[in-house]
């Protein structure tokens, strides 16, 4: 058998190979490719199911966590504005005071409308006047701070100090009511946080309550 003869052989025993094969075999590495995509594609999707659900969560925890902050700070905020009111009210001299320049809601204002669906009604209401009322605070604290180099007289700074208290209770008890998953539909007193910090021997606290005491007293006449 010659070279050439050989070779036909070869090309002979080659196609009845291919001949030979099932269409399975002859399509099984096209298969496998195919297989070996869509089971990635599956992979990288359940990967990014469960991290867009743990970044969800990492979220709702973070503004949660900035609500309970904040708290706090109103909750100082209040304090200081109250120990203002009553160096007004007895016509003292405040030579400083401690005030943030601005309340930041950075948690909420990044992932709360995005999430907002992950939350109850009460929470959703809590948090909307929340941001609405913080903003109306730093705009107190604003016009405070710009006076800050320049003497106040004692109603000019009685007057910035009580809606300071006043605002600062109001957020206050937004924070609250979020945390307690509740809507509050009662009016929020001026007094109501002073009890909770132990402020009822506040001068202009003491005032206030004697103020609404005598005004009740009168409404049942």
């Amino acid at each position: 058998m010659d070279v050439s003869q050989y070779l036909q052989c070869l090309e002979y025993m080659s196609k009845q190979a291919a001949v030979s094969k099932t269409w399975y075999e002859q399509f099984q590495p096209l298969i496998n490719i195919l297989g070996g995509v869509i089971i990635g594609f599956i992979l990288n999707k359940a990967s990014d199911y469960f991290k867009t659900k743990k970044d969800r969560k990492m979220q709702i925890k973070v503004i949660r966590e900035e609500v309970s902050r904040t708290k706090e700070l109103f909750s100082g905020i209040y304090k200081e504005a109250i120990r203002l009111a009553d160096l007004s009210y007895a016509k003292q001299e405040a030579d400083a005071w401690a005030f943030p320049s601005k309340i930041k809601l950075a948690c909420i204002s990044e992932f709360f409308v995005s999430l907002s669906y992950k939350f109850t009604e009460a929470e959703r209401v809590a948090i909307f006047h929340l941001i609405s009322s913080t903003e109306t605070l730093n705009d107190f604290l604003s016009e405070f701070m710009k006076g800050e180099t320049q003497p106040k007289d004692h109603k000019e700074l009685g007057n910035m100090a009580m809606n300071l208290a006043n605002t600062s209770t109001v957020c206050h008890q937004l924070c609250a009511d979020f945390q307690d998953n509740s809507i509050n539909s009662s009016p929020i007193l001026s007094t109501a946080l002073a009890d909770v910090l132990g402020l009822n021997e506040s001068p202009l606290i003491q005032a206030i309550k004697k103020q609404a005491e005598d005004h009740k007293n009168r409404s049942r006449v």
